[in-house]
């Protein structure tokens, strides 16, 4: 789940007339800092003359400069100053008068100072009267004890503002203010939240110079965040109210609970939806959510959802062992976490069994599979048999190991690559599930890469943003190809193993990135024979294409 927060905010210019500090070179102090960072960030009047062979006065000098200007204590230990100096070379150097200040604040960024200038290179003070009373928040916010540095592009000067209600002034500069833009990213995957720790603002300065063709500069700038703002109890607070009261966000289960009749068809498919928050998130604007987890709220929810998707993944004759296994398997996926799926299973069966007349199109398709004894899967007795070279059997509890030391015995050649052709395998839990795969195979084979053939849209609803799971499936895959973009739509999956000497074909009646914990077969085909055809010239081209382009 990806969440973007985005709000709109002001840049506050004020003139001000306070203390201050700027930084300035000072090579001495660095090389001291420098000694101190090696010396357990410790200094002392003696360390410093037997370093650099001083008098004993010189050195006291030395260490009394240290300290006042803040690159160490009275009891000379480093300061976060004196870390600053050791690395930059400058120091801060105290001053009193006027000073421009372009600000910006929120709560996830804190006080920030965009740019600060002194009164020459302002020119002028602002148009309106100075006073010392009832200043702006920022004014103290700002005058945290840290040093600032602006943001503009390659500035390198840091300020220190020390903003005090007695013998300061201010006044906000009205026609420099301009509007900034806050955006920050979060994402959760696995149950576990990922905050970016930059914040990025965007904004454009003015008055900054009085040259109109360097005025104007823009920031965009990552900005730390303050830790004010915590992804787990905001997402929960946002989706527990208002249109969001009838399901609500699980926190244990990370999810959006959601009754069956308010879920669309492409909700349903797909196990996920899409929201942009605006008044449900206070203080931004809009935070837009991607790839929402859906979850069943009842009982009764999940036997409708589990039924419906069981007719979308039935395409034609099956029979009911197959039923069985397809059901099972639906019901380790992500929205039925959240009910007793062993209830809803015998609830999906028992409505199956006693009345196919409320789906007649799945009763048909099991009719004529039971009838015909037609077998569109490796029976478990395939399961149970002893292995030999035509027969590839994983168990997922064991490990990928042996599973591919069967797919790969008696190779001739050095694999390069390993294709896995599947329809579904784009879906949100496939995809997680194949992910954990392709990692598993890579551990075992080394840098091999790793080729998918599959749908954007396997459903084809029109709903899916090719871009975008092209996007993610290549986070997971080296090479990625979507079968709408040949129009070829196979019924099986293949796993196709390619060495410089050899290709070698699976095939698997069940999907390999389903019922993770249960036992799959996969069958040696003999080459040219028991290949969709559509497939194998896929397959053929490419690695045609590839040997061409290296030739």
């Amino acid at each position: 789940m990806d969440v973007q927060l985005r709000t709109k905010g002001q840049v506050e210019v004020y003139d001000i007339i306070t203390t201050f500090a700027v930084s300035a070179p000072a090579v001495g102090l660095q090389k001291l800092c420098q000694h101190a960072q090696q010396n357990e960030n410790y200094i002392d009047e003696k360390s410093i003359e037997d370093q650099f062979k001083l008098k004993p006065g010189a050195s006291r000098n030395l260490f009394i400069n240290g300290i006042q200007s803040g690159v160490w204590t009275k009891e000379g230990k480093l300061t976060d100053e004196g870390h600053e100096t050791a690395l930059t070379g400058d120091v801060l150097i105290k001053e009193v008068g006027p000073l421009r200040i372009w600000t910006y604040e929120n709560e996830v960024t804190g006080p920030v100072l965009l740019h600060a200038g002194r009164s020459r290179t302002v020119k002028q003070f602002a148009e309106t009267t100075p006073q010392t009373k009832h200043a702006p928040s920022i004014l103290d916010n700002i005058s945290d004890g840290k040093s600032r540095r602006g943001l503009l592009q390659r500035e390198v000067r840091r300020w220190k503002i020390s903003w005090t209600d007695k013998g300061s002034s201010w006044c906000i500069a009205e026609k420099f203010g301009t509007p900034a833009e806050l955006v920050w990213n979060w994402n959760l995957d696995e149950g576990k939240w990922t905050v970016e720790d930059q914040l990025n603002l965007n904004c454009k300065l003015i008055g900054t110079s009085s040259n109109k063709d360097k005025d104007g500069q823009k920031v965009t700038s990552n900005y730390p965040h303050t830790g004010a703002l915590d992804p787990e109890t905001s997402i929960r607070d946002w989706l527990s109210s208002g249109r969001f009261a009838q399901g609500g966000w699980d926190v244990k289960l990370q999810g959006l609970k959601r009754p069956y009749s308010e879920l669309t068809e492409s909700e349903r498919l797909q196990y996920t939806t899409d929201e942009t928050l605006k008044s449900e998130a206070d203080g931004w604007d809009e935070v837009i959510i991607k790839s929402i987890p859906l979850l069943a709220k009842t009982l009764e929810d999940a036997t409708q959802w589990s039924s419906f998707i069981l007719q979308n993944q039935t395409p034609g004759y099956t029979t009911t062992e197959r039923t069985e296994r397809l059901l099972s398997d639906i019901l380790e996926d992500d929205p039925f976490r959240s009910v007793d799926t062993k209830s809803v299973y015998d609830r999906t069966m028992q409505e199956i069994a006693s009345n196919r007349s409320k789906n007649p199109r799945l009763s048909k398709f099991l009719h004529a599979g039971d009838d015909l004894d037609a077998v569109a899967f490796v029976p478990k007795q395939v399961e149970r048999m002893k292995r030999d070279e035509f027969t590839s059997v994983l168990d997922p509890n064991k490990g990928y190991g042996d599973f591919l030391l069967q797919l790969t015995q008696n190779l001739n050649g050095e694999i390069n690559k390993i294709w896995y052709v599947d329809r579904h395998a784009a879906l949100t839990d496939q995809r997680k599930r194949l992910a954990k795969i392709v990692r598993a195979f890579k551990q075992e084979l080394g840098s091999v890469k790793f080729g998918l053939l599959t749908a954007y849209d396997p459903y084809g609803k029109g709903e899916r943003d090719r871009n975008e799971y092209m996007k993610k499936m290549k986070e997971i895959s080296d090479i990625v190809h979507f079968m709408e973009d040949y129009d070829i739509a196979p019924h099986n999956r293949y796993i196709v193993i390619q060495t410089n000497k050899e290709t070698r074909w699976w095939s698997l009646p069940d999907t390999l990135v389903s019922g993770m914990s249960r036992v799959k077969s996969a069958a040696k085909l003999e080459p040219g024979r028991g290949v969709e055809e559509s497939v194998s010239n896929f397959i053929n081209s490419v690695g045609k294409k590839n040997k061409e382009e290296s030739q």
